[in-house]
């Protein structure tokens, strides 16, 4: 196997390389590291591989999406994963990193607004909550119908909403929006938990019986 003695030297080798061969190579490194095999063994290494092989095109053909998208969607399952994990700071960086590469705004749809409202999960577990409402708002102006979005948006928002701002009245809708759209995606069994943290509002105000 080869290897570099320093940083540098790789970095001035890889910087020598043709935009078009750093395409060739990434997207070979991610191809070989997304065999089937490799299930869920690199998922990291395959959306930077990805991530690179992008940005390599976008330079060469800036109407190029399609290795843009499937960076973004290997971003995006990576940083499903680190969330899973509970690693949450690594989970940011990888749906901030998606998002970065999910072209222009005005263009985005459910995908975007899932890894947005993802994020903003990320952010609050921890604890930077005023960025997570930021992200749970945006999510929800994006969601556009999407049932999925709105559920999970709407629940965490809710909980900044009483927890930290301390405005029960708003937090209350904003509970029973997440419910109804669970109930409407088909997701009756995420109803529970929701209802238990709708529950605090009552509480708070000592009207739970």
């Amino acid at each position: 196997m080869w290897a570099f003695r320093s940083d540098v030297l790789r970095d001035v080798a890889y910087e020598s390389l043709a935009k078009r061969e750093r395409l060739r190579l990434h997207l070979v490194v991610a191809d070989a590291l997304s065999d089937p095999k490799n299930a869920d063994r690199y998922p990291r290494a395959v959306a930077f591989h990805l991530e690179q092989a992008a940005r390599a095109a976008s330079d060469l053909n800036p109407g190029e999406r399609s290795i843009a998208d499937r960076a973004v969607d290997a971003l995006a399952r990576a940083g499903d994963l680190a969330r899973r994990r509970i690693e949450s700071r690594a989970a940011a960086d990888l749906y901030a990193r998606a998002l970065a590469l999910a072209g222009p705004e005005d263009r985005w749809d459910g995908r975007e607004a899932w890894i947005v409202s993802m994020l903003g999960e990320t952010l609050y577990w921890l604890g930077e909550f005023d960025e997570a409402e930021a992200r749970f708002r945006k999510a929800l102006a994006l969601a556009d119908g999407d049932d999925r979005v709105t559920a999970h948006s709407a629940r965490f928002l809710a909980d900044i909403t009483t927890t930290i701002r301390g405005d029960d009245h708003l937090a209350s809708a904003l509970f029973d929006r997440s419910i109804q759209a669970a109930r409407r995606a088909g997701r009756p069994g995420r109803c529970p938990v929701r209802l238990l943290m709708a529950a605090w509002v009552p509480y708070r105000q000592g009207r739970a019986r």
